[in-house]
């Protein structure tokens, strides 16, 4: 709405005022504040600090926010011993003791941002003095601005305690199981006072193409190995630790360690079929065992061996589905020997099975 739409109507509205009898005092004119941020968080990897939130998305009366211009990101820093957390900031205390660290642009000002949505979510990566960072406690705090750069109230502080990142652990290696990538490190090296005995764990980070690397494990991992199940043969990933303390929110985590990239290769068979039986009937043999149990099998190749031979020959291949199969091509009283093989979608093929004999008998008249 322009201000000249808005005067024509206050007019209206006073004209309309004027026309009753009654009068009421004159109120002052509502004046918006956007809400104020919330779900502050922060996290420190080495000398990073990661802060994320949710941006306000309507005024503290409850209309839409008109755009979002920007974000204030404010801090404080307080000398104190970690572990003894010094006082949270008081109500103004930014304003008089705090500095700005970053303005995020955001929708941009109105007349636009009145129709641009606003981001829910918000993210900021900050890099702060190391100096401060380890000697001091840094509480953050955010504020929004409007389209017409109205801005809110601070939102509730969030705080790094002070001290040094750890140190990364070392020597990063992965072995492929069939299962399994198993991976294993030595924990850091160094002196106590750059972390390397102060840790709580390790956090195992994973890539997979041009996606961003995820944390594999919920909490901080007390021993310096890990076995990576959720992964597919023929995939690319890409793995690198951190050594951690504390849990999020709060957490403080090293840089990372040397990242290893990992191609595992289907080389892996299944296992031989089980239960081989036959039966012998007239004009065929019968063949039967279990089935394989293996997610990836393509299916069975039935071997034969006949009389006064020393090695079987493939007399068929079958898909997974079949696990039986019938043999028609036989001679009246000759024993034949059968075995199974099963074979994966990559060419891998098992050990034969135990094999089964059978005697053909002769069909009737």
């Amino acid at each position: 709405m322009t201000r000249r739409s808005a005067g024509i109507l206050l007019s209206l509205a006073l004209l309309a005022a004027s026309g009753c009898g009654k009068k009421g005092p004159i109120l002052a004119p509502l004046v918006r504040v956007p809400q104020t941020v919330q779900d502050l968080s922060l996290s420190r990897v080495g000398n990073r600090v990661i802060l994320n939130w949710t941006n306000p998305e309507a005024y503290i009366d409850g209309n839409p926010l008109q755009g979002l211009s920007e974000i204030e990101i404010w801090v404080i820093g307080e000398a104190g011993p970690a572990g003894a957390p010094a006082g949270r900031p008081a109500e103004g205390d930014f304003e008089k003791k705090g500095r700005i660290l970053m303005k995020i642009p955001a929708a941009g000002p109105a007349p636009a941002a009145e129709k641009a949505p606003v981001p829910r979510q918000g993210a900021a990566v900050l890099e702060p003095d190391p100096g401060e960072m380890n000697a001091k406690f840094l509480f953050f705090s955010l504020r929004a601005r409007d389209g017409k750069r109205r801005v809110s109230d601070f939102s509730d502080p969030a705080v790094l305690e002070p001290g040094p990142a750890p140190v990364p652990p070392r020597g990063l290696k992965a072995a492929v199981f069939e299962d399994h990538i198993e991976l294993g490190w030595s924990p850091p090296g160094g002196p106590a006072d750059a972390g390397a005995s102060k840790i709580a764990g390790y956090n195992v980070y994973r890539s997979e193409g041009e996606g961003p690397p995820l944390r594999l494990n919920m909490t901080p991992l007390a021993a310096p190995g890990f076995q990576d199940g959720n992964f597919a043969f023929g995939k690319v990933y890409v793995y690198f630790v951190r050594s951690a303390r504390g849990v999020a929110p709060g957490a403080v985590e090293s840089e990372d360690s040397e990242s290893i990239k990992v191609e595992p290769v289907d080389k892996f068979p299944p296992a031989a079929p089980q239960g081989l039986t036959t039966i012998t009937g007239e004009g065929f043999i019968a063949l039967s065992w279990e089935p394989a149990k293996e997610p990836d099998l393509a299916g069975y190749r039935v071997w034969r061996r006949e009389p006064g031979r020393t090695k079987p020959v493939l007399l068929k291949e079958l898909s997974p589905a079949e696990n039986s199969y019938s043999d028609t091509e036989v001679e009246n009283r000759k024993q034949y020997v059968y075995a199974i093989t099963a074979f994966d979608r990559a060419g891998n093929e098992s050990g034969r099975s135990a094999e089964a004999a059978g005697l053909a008998r002769r069909p009737r008249a």
